[in-house]
């Protein structure tokens, strides 16, 4: 999977645990040539919102962030993709929850929509906060280039009561 598509799941499930006022914690395992993994494929700013690009400049950094009013970038248009094809203006859809099977699947043929192709994503091909679930190797950023073949392999649920 290129970095652009696991961008827009990831935030895909960003989105949807905000739409849902979920509770709970989200995370994606993604199936790589080294083993299972987790990482944050982009960063946020202040804002909370994606950066699309952050540049050193005189003694601090310059960021630009998605801006979800305008949809001129992959992060603003998957977020209007989801709360329109999950309807969230109806409904919760928390009980997606339950089988998160069936909820994964169901992000995956939103950010396969068309309307996302030939959008801009991040500047960066850098993932953060790197775990590899096997080997407890732990890194603060890796090249995602380094992962080679990357797939989303589960989406798990993990109450904020629940211990690690």
């Amino acid at each position: 999977m290129e970095l652009d598509k696991v961008q827009q799941l990831q935030y895909a499930v960003a989105c949807f645990k905000e739409f849902s006022q979920i509770k709970s914690q989200l995370s994606l395992i993604w199936k790589t040539d080294h083993g299972f993994a987790t990482f944050d494929s982009y960063q946020v700013g202040n804002s909370d919102n994606p950066i699309l690009t952050r540049k050193p400049v005189v003694e601090a950094f310059s960021e630009s962030v998605s801006d979800p009013c305008k949809s001129i970038d992959i992060f603003a248009v998957t977020r209007h993709l989801l709360y329109e094809k999950f309807n969230f203006s109806v409904m919760s859809n928390q009980f997606l929850i339950e089988d998160p099977s069936i909820l994964l699947n169901k992000l995956l043929d939103t950010i396969d929509d068309s309307q996302l192709s030939g959008k801009k994503g991040t500047d960066s091909t850098t993932v953060w906060n790197v775990s590899f679930l096997e080997s407890n190797v732990t890194l603060p950023f890796l090249d995602f280039s380094l992962l080679d073949d990357v797939e989303p392999a589960s989406l798990v649920s993990k109450s904020s009561t629940d211990t690690e």
